[in-house]
């Protein structure tokens, strides 16, 4: 609802010719991220140009994609029926050398059902280079909530932050791959 991290990251960037793509599944999200910008550039600390627009996550090849340097995703990997759509996306809209950069809890065993999607689509011939981030103060904040606060709960609350690397084109067999992947997960956990 929000768009935190993209915004955070464009009021401290000086360079105007950034362009800042801020897009949500839900048109409600989008008209509540456009009054974010409107209300920035109105206190002129919003400097990039930016578009908000819905978009759908789906596994089918895109036309006109974002050519991104950098995709920022937050808290997504717990859809785990949208796995395959959710990376298609990313990496469809992220440029070749590009980073995606995701950032949410492990969520159950979300997180770790959307890496084993990685490692299969990464199976054959690398498509993505995978690397957790960790920093001090995500880490001394953690163990501060673990010993003060009786509401935090690691699971869902506690960030990891992934980067991942685009280290070539996307392919019509890596889509496949992907989307059968899950199939089969799917299948597996119905039986």
């Amino acid at each position: 609802m929000a768009a935190l991290m993209g915004l955070s990251l464009a009021v401290h960037q000086n360079d105007r010719g950034v362009k800042l793509y801020i897009t949500d599944g839900q048109d409600s999200s989008m008209q509540n991220n456009k009054m974010h910008c409107h209300l920035m550039r109105a206190a002129a600390i919003l400097r990039a140009e930016t578009q908000c627009q819905v978009l759908m996550w789906n596994t089918e090849t895109v036309m006109e994609p974002i050519s991104a340097d950098l995709t920022l995703i937050a808290d997504c990997t717990h859809f785990t029926n949208y796995h395959a759509a959710l990376l298609w996306t990313a990496v469809s809209h992220t440029r070749v050398g590009g980073s995606i950069w995701m950032c949410q809890p492990d969520r159950g065993n979300s997180w770790r059902l959307f890496q084993q999607l990685i490692l299969r689509v990464n199976r054959n011939t690398p498509l993505l280079d995978v690397s957790e981030r960790t920093y001090h103060e995500i880490e001394t904040k953690h163990q501060d909530f673990l010993a003060n606060d009786l509401y935090y709960k690691p699971n869902i609350h506690k960030p990891r932050i992934f980067a991942l690397r685009k280290l070539r084109h996307e392919t019509e067999q890596d889509r496949i791959a992907i989307m059968e992947h899950v199939e089969r997960r799917s299948k597996t956990s119905q039986d």
